[in-house]
């Protein structure tokens, strides 16, 4: 039964619930029943940061009982960067992302998913020539993966190549259609002043803290009054992306 659902996720199945394995060839199946049970409920747990730290406990759990299960590492790395990035869990987070990652690719080194969180950890932490170098290795070993082309935009957007980074989100997203990875991909299509793109971008993952705290910016950009004053309303209280300065904004009366 494991190693059936194993494959139904390598052909797709999870990518509707939001998860993004990547196209591997796999070579680690689950070994513990618990452990494959843990996993697979993290899956399903939002990745805001409160539910994310459940996860991440479900995780931890997960691959102590099955520390040969790849795919377990994989998602736990992506739950420390999660938590780096919005729980200020910081380097400590970062470092155990790292080790997360590289230990899904030790068992499985075709793992695009988590070389793609290596490089994303990368770009995070202002390693940009690192970034790029692993980013273009993975393109030339894996040209028609979509977490290949989401790495690449990712470090042209941080190094200001807008208009090749959301060609790569394109790409991305045209071979895994509704991944929510790729949410971030609308930033680079806001600031280029493709806003509708943008919107379709943060919708990957609608609902979601990121997309709510980032969808204000973005209907501002447009000059959307309306609908900025509407998605202000939905903000948490993350002073990253400054709610009290955007609600001043769309609620400032007309001279």
């Amino acid at each position: 039964m494991q190693s059936e659902l194993q494959k139904a996720m390598q052909s797709g199945f999870l990518t509707a619930l939001g998860y993004a394995g990547g196209e591997t060839d796999t070579s680690t199946y689950p070994e513990n029943p618990q452990a494959f049970g843990l996993y697979l409920r993290s899956i399903a747990i939002l990745h805001d940061p409160g539910p994310n730290a459940d996860a991440i406990n479900m995780l931890e759990q997960a691959v102590k009982l099955d520390p040969t299960y790849a795919p377990a590492w994989d998602a736990l790395g992506r739950r420390y960067y999660f938590e780096a990035v919005y729980a200020q869990g910081g380097p400590d987070s970062y470092k155990k992302s790292d080790e997360a990652y590289q230990k899904a690719l030790d068992l499985e080194p075709s793992r695009m998913s988590a070389a793609e969180g290596l490089v994303q950890n990368q770009v995070e932490k202002g390693e940009l020539s690192k970034a790029y170098a692993a980013a273009m290795d993975m393109l030339k070993r894996r040209p028609d993966d979509a977490d290949t082309h989401y790495s690449v935009s990712y470090v042209l957007r941080y190094a200001g190549l807008l208009e090749e980074a959301v060609q790569e989100c394109n790409t991305a997203l045209g071979i895994r259609p509704g991944d929510y990875n790729f949410r971030s991909c609308g930033i680079a299509f806001s600031e280029l002043g493709k806003n509708d793109r943008a919107l379709e971008f943060l919708k990957l993952d609608a609902g979601s803290e990121f997309s709510r705290d980032n969808s204000p910016a973005v209907y501002l950009r447009e000059g959307n009054l309306e609908g900025a004053k509407q998605a202000v309303q939905m903000m948490t209280e993350n002073p990253a992306f400054m709610p009290a300065l955007l609600k001043a904004c769309v609620n400032r009366e007309s001279p």
